[in-house]
């Protein structure tokens, strides 16, 4: 007996839907681990950022003996006998605004602030606050 199987080329309906569920599968989590790691960079970001504002703070103090008035005077100080110091070539940007941190001065001296992800105070995780006062891994997310 000859088999009167044909010579089928080409793949079953069954297997081209696995196939692409499969992949499907695979795109959402690169997906979700590329996210992850942009949300990491940003934090990152903002912790190099608020620390050198927080220098840049620290060191107009020391020169003028006061905080700047805004961060716009970290960049354009004052002159001092005739001698023009910079503090900062350019204003960092929060990278979850796109706008200029936050910043304050009381009675514990110059604070810089980003909201986070969400943009309002509060939040956990990549939602937190982070600002120039924070050490370490607290202020991770």
């Amino acid at each position: 007996m000859q088999d009167q199987r044909r010579d089928r080329a080409g793949f079953s309906l069954i297997e081209l839907i696995v196939v692409i569920a499969i992949l499907g599968i695979l795109s959402v989590t690169v997906v979700m681990n590329i996210d992850s790691k942009t949300d990491d960079a940003r934090v990152s970001s903002i912790q190099v950022d608020l620390k050198t504002l927080a220098t840049a703070a620290s060191m107009f103090r020391i020169t003028f003996g006061r905080y700047p008035d805004s961060l716009e005077e970290l960049i354009e100080p004052p002159e001092i006998n005739d001698v023009q110091k910079y503090f900062l070539d350019d204003t960092p940007i929060d990278p979850y605004s796109n706008e200029n941190y936050l910043y304050e001065v009381d009675d514990r001296g110059a604070l810089f602030t980003s909201y986070g992800r969400d943009q309002v105070p509060g939040g956990e995780g990549y939602d937190a606050d982070r600002n120039s006062r924070m050490r370490g891994s607290s202020s991770s997310p």
